[in-house]
This record gives C-alpha cells, sequence and structure tokens, in this order.
C-alpha cells in the first residue's frame, strides 16, 4: 500500500488531463499511486492517459456515468493511505507532493486542509488558511469549523487529503447529484474524522473559468442538489455541535445567485430575458424555502443582495460577467 494515492476523474479533457499528468509524472516516487478514470470520453482522453500508464499510474475505462461515479471507482481501485481528488483540468504546484509526503509521515491525522491558487483568465487569488495548526479531536475540528472555511473553502475536495481507512469504513460514497456532491462527501467525511491538520502551503491551482467547467452547464433540478448539500450541512452541526456561520451565509449567497446562473446557463434561443423572469418567478419560492432551510443567517452583502433580488439586474449582471469573461479569454461559465 502507498501513502498517497491521486484520484483524477477524466472526461473530455484530453488537453489539460495531458499538462496535469505531466506535472505528476515529475514528483512522483514510491510512495505514490495514481488512478485515472476515464468516464466514457468522445474525445482522445483515454488515449492522453494511457501515455503516462505505468506501474504507478493506473488508467481505467468505464461507460459515461457522471464525476462522482468515476470518483467511486477511483475509491474502489486506489490503494493507498490517503486519497487527493485532483480534477483533471486543474494543476498542482511543483513541490506539492513532496510537501503532502512529508506531512503525513509528521503525523497520520485523518484529514490534511491546503491552501490554493485561484486562476481566472490572467489573474491569480491565493487562498489558504493564515495559520498552521493541528486539531487532535474532531471536537476541536468542530468548535474552529468557521475559522477553518472562512479562510479557507469547505466545499471542494481538492484542498484536502483524506484518510482512506474512514472513507471504508464508513462506506462514504459520492452521491449522483451533478452539483453539491463534493460538499457533501467532506461534510459526510468529516463527521467520522478524529483529527486535523492545517496547512499554510499552497498546493493546487484552480483554473475557475476553464472551458470543461461544470459551473458552466445547467443543472436540472439544481435546487434539490443543493437541498442534499444543506441537509449535510445540518447533519454535521447537529452531530458535532459545530457553529457554521460563516458557511452558511456564503452558501447562502452563492445559491441565491447561482439559482440565476443556473436558469440563464439553461436558455436557448430568442427572447432569452423574457424565458429568464419566467423561470426565476415560477421557481422562487421554491428557492426561498431552501435558503429558509440555513437559519437565521445573513444572506449577502447589500450590493450582492440587490442583484440577487432582482430579475433585470441579475440579468444584467450575468451577460457583464460572460462578456468580460470573453474578452479575457477566460471562457464563460457561472458563479464561483
Amino acid at each position: 500500500m502507498r501513502r498517497l494515492g491521486i484520484v483524477i476523474p477524466a472526461y473530455n479533457v484530453a488537453f489539460p488531463l495531458k499538462r496535469l499528468l505531466q506535472q505528476i509524472e515529475e514528483q512522483l516516487t514510491d510512495d505514490v499511486a495514481v488512478v485515472v478514470v476515464d468516464d466514457g470520453s468522445s474525445d482522445n482522453t483515454l488515449q492522453v492517459a494511457k501515455q503516462f500508464e505505468s506501474e504507478a499510474v493506473r488508467v481505467l475505462h468505464k461507460e459515461n456515468g457522471g464525476v462522482g461515479s468515476a470518483r467511486n471507482l477511483g475509491i474502489e481501485e486506489c490503494d493507498s493511505e490517503y486519497i487527493w481528488f485532483v480534477d483533471a483540468d486543474d494543476g498542482i504546484a511543483p513541490n506539492a507532493i513532496a510537501i503532502l509526503l512529508k506531512a503525513i509521515g509528521k503525523s497520520a491525522r485523518d484529514c490534511y486542509l491546503f491552501g490554493f491558487d485561484k486562476l481566472r483568465g490572467k489573474s491569480v487569488e491565493t487562498i489558504v488558511n493564515s495559520e498552521a495548526k493541528s486539531y487532535d479531536t474532531s471536537r476541536e475540528v468542530a468548535g474552529n469549523f468557521d475559522h477553518l472555511f472562512g479562510e479557507n473553502l469547505l466545499n471542494p475536495l481538492w484542498n484536502k487529503l483524506f484518510r482512506k481507512e474512514i472513507i471504508e469504513r464508513e462506506d462514504l460514497r459520492f452521491s449522483s447529484i451533478p452539483s453539491g456532491e463534493d460538499a457533501e462527501f467532506v461534510l459526510r467525511f468529516l463527521s467520522h474524522a478524529q483529527s486535523m491538520d492545517v496547512l499554510t502551503d499552497v498546493l493546487y491551482r484552480y483554473r475557475l473559468l476553464s472551458d470543461t467547467s461544470s459551473a458552466h452547464k445547467s443543472h436540472l433540478d439544481y435546487i434539490g442538489d443543493h437541498r442534499q448539500m444543506f441537509m449535510a450541512l445540518t447533519d454535521y452541526c447537529d452531530a458535532t455541535d459545530a457553529s457554521a456561520m460563516v458557511v452558511k451565509t456564503r452558501w447562502a449567497a452563492e445559491t441565491a445567485m447561482g439559482f440565476r446562473w443556473n436558469v440563464f446557463n439553461g436558455l436557448e434561443g430568442k427572447g432569452k430575458y423574457r424565458q429568464f423572469s419566467k423561470e426565476v418567478k415560477l421557481r422562487q419560492p421554491e428557492m426561498e424555502a431552501l435558503l429558509a432551510s440555513l437559519g437565521d443567517c445573513p444572506r449577502q452583502g447589500w450590493l450582492r443582495g440587490l442583484v440577487a433580488r432582482s430579475i433585470p439586474l441579475s440579468y444584467l449582471f450575468i451577460k457583464t460577467r460572460l462578456f468580460v469573461a470573453n474578452i479575457q479569454g477566460g471562457g464563460t461559465g457561472g458563479h464561483e
């Protein structure tokens, strides 16, 4: 069994996957295993992955079933103490693997949290916790929940390492929801984790507006998916007495605007504003009920709140964001 396993789901990402695997190949050691799961790609993603196949790098192919099912297969096939879920269209820092192996060797925690660069076109924003710290109990993690994920992000998988023993013991797997499955998995895992180390190293490179980002697609049951994600947070807070006000406030703001992005991304043909207005009004009561399930927390700042509440302003905001993104060469996309 190797110390670190890297699981990479891949669907129609031939070019960025090659770039990522080159970065990983340069850092491989005998303590690292890589599992690439091609999720029924229609381009040459599988062929690109097979160019890197070796004793340390396994390439699997399955029929298309979504990123969650690809990660689930990766979990089953990755023989390692820890798993790092990496997205095929992102990147890792030049020294990322060495730093993670050193951290694992120093103290075998259930979870590791580290920093990342958010890349949007030519701009770079670094998100990382301000202080390296060790938490020895689940109570300590829960007691610092808002601080940890106020500075860093709760939702993603790729800024964390997960002990595989817990994943297997608790039979943790990804659900089939296309939006929110990452946060749901993280919360289920943290409900069983007894320790965490926070690193101040920036080890991941997240390409926010890459052409393959799932954030650019319209999810048919956006509200239902987020309801499941919100339930996972409620369950975690109930089980651990964690305060999650900062996370809830962020989620409320992102979900309110994300709902409108999702409606916009599903529009077709002419008369888009009329379609947008009709669909938002139709589903707004359901959306308000979803946000109410987070409890009494601030929704968003006054400006963002004004945009999110106004159908004309939110439509104009989305159109402007897309226009600017296209000029900058960052592609098109939705909310964060």
